[in-house]
């Protein structure tokens, strides 16, 4: 059997039964020599220097270890939950962001609605252009040769006042209602004063039984209208309408209106007037409350209008009350006669050596209070509360939170009020 055996410098001689009992006994193994010492030397400080840069192993006991764990269970849990918490953040910015841009997707909605609407009324007027043009031009084309000037002249005159009647609704309303009343007076007064009761003053808001009586008293106080008789009163806003037995009476009535002084309290005839809005109007200068009368004469010098028998009875700005006056406004003209309103709608007006083209007629029943969404009046006379047009909240839209669903406040629809689309109710009609 072979026998293997280490010398100091880790050779290994192997020796064999046969060589074993050939080896003289008692002789020594060879030492190992110089060289091979330093390298055994050399090696056992690599492995002291090892030993000594080692950490120490230390043990836990077993007291100790469970505390050990349990807070490096709640360092893991508190990091968990700082991380639920920043996740449900992210979400939450997410969500923010996400109705951000749904609204913004709303409100860039409405405003290609709002243009197509623009676009929509831009192409009907320019249809009613093109139609007066050619009636204009159909009626230049009927007229004959042969007339006299006298009754071409008057004919210019009948067509004008055809076409002031067919082209603005709001003329032809006031025509109509003018034709229809043939035979009645309106009648405006100063309103009642403060705690008076006594029905023996003629004021507003009478019984009709006193109304009658004031008036048919101050008939016949005047001599050209005593023998006129009153069949009836209604009550209107600012005054009354007095129902006259036909229209030759009524005629005389308003002829010889001296009996209004009779009546007193500042009584007078209320006359048919045609409004037009001219927008963007220069507001510097134009002190409408303590010089409306030269800021009336200003107009009516710097257009001409005295030279065609026109009158401004009115003018105001329309804007909300509680707002400041703009550089520029929309003034509303009150004119006597269809003509001048109509001849203002096509000719525009001057003011300054500044040229305002964007005049028409004033349709109050076509018009919406950005204020309450309510149709027939506008936000500077407005009294009541505020709405969304988006939600129809008891809001303003600027104030109205994201997110929030659109509903008419015409119908009930779940769109914004005014919409295109909207099957609301039908426009009510106001008269002026």
């Amino acid at each position: 059997m072979a026998t293997s055996i280490e010398t100091p410098t880790n050779a290994t001689i192997v020796v064999t039964p046969a060589k074993r009992t050939q080896a003289p006994r008692g002789k020594r193994v060879p030492v190992a020599s110089v060289k091979a010492r330093e390298t055994q030397e050399t090696r056992k400080t690599r492995r002291g220097t090892r030993a000594e840069t080692l950490p120490p192993l230390r043990f836990r006991n077993i007291e100790d270890s469970d505390g050990d764990y349990e807070d490096d269970d709640q360092g893991t849990s508190s990091t968990l939950e700082e991380l639920v918490g920043l996740v449900k953040c992210l979400k939450k910015a997410i969500d923010q962001q996400n109705s951000t841009i749904k609204d913004a997707q709303t409100e860039l909605k409405e405003l290609k609605e709002e243009q197509q609407i623009v676009k929509t009324q831009n192409t009907e007027l320019q249809d009613e252009v093109r139609m007066l043009r050619d009636q204009v031009s159909a009626l230049s084309a009927s007229l004959p040769s042969t007339q006299s000037w006298a009754s071409v002249v008057a004919g210019s005159n009948n067509t004008q006042a055809t076409s002031v009647t067919t082209i603005s609704p709001q003329q032809a309303s006031n025509e109509q209602m003018t034709q229809k009343e043939a035979n009645c007076v309106r009648i405006s007064t100063a309103p009642r004063r403060d705690n008076a009761t006594d029905e023996e003053v003629f004021t507003r808001y009478l019984n009709t039984e006193a109304a009658n009586r004031h008036i048919q008293d101050a008939l016949r106080q005047n001599e050209p209208t005593k023998e006129v008789k009153v069949i009836g009163v209604g009550t209107t806003k600012t005054g009354y309408v007095v129902r006259f037995a036909d229209p030759q009476t009524a005629t005389k009535a308003k002829t010889h209106p001296e009996w209004l002084q009779n009546l007193g309290n500042a009584t007078k005839l209320v006359k048919p007037r045609f409004p037009v809005v001219a927008h963007r109007f220069p507001t510097t200068g134009m002190d409408l409350d303590n010089n409306k009368q030269q800021v009336i004469d200003k107009i009516m010098e710097e257009n001409d209008m005295k030279t065609k028998d026109f009158k401004i009875d009115d003018i105001r700005w329309f804007k909300p009350e509680d707002k400041p006056l703009g550089m520029m406004a929309s003034l509303g003209i009150w004119f006597d006669t269809a003509e001048a309103a109509k001849w203002t709608e096509m000719n525009g007006l001057v003011c300054d050596q500044r040229h305002i083209g964007s005049v028409e007629a004033y349709r109050m029943e076509k018009k919406r209070c950005h204020r309450c969404q309510k149709l027939g009046h506008l936000a500077w006379s407005c009294k009541e509360k505020t709405r969304c047009k988006h939600c129809s909240g008891e809001h303003d839209r600027r104030d109205c939170p994201p997110g929030t669903g659109a509903k008419c406040s015409d119908c009930d629809g779940p769109h914004r009020t005014g919409s295109q689309g909207c099957p609301g109710p039908v426009i009510p009609r106001t008269r002026q």
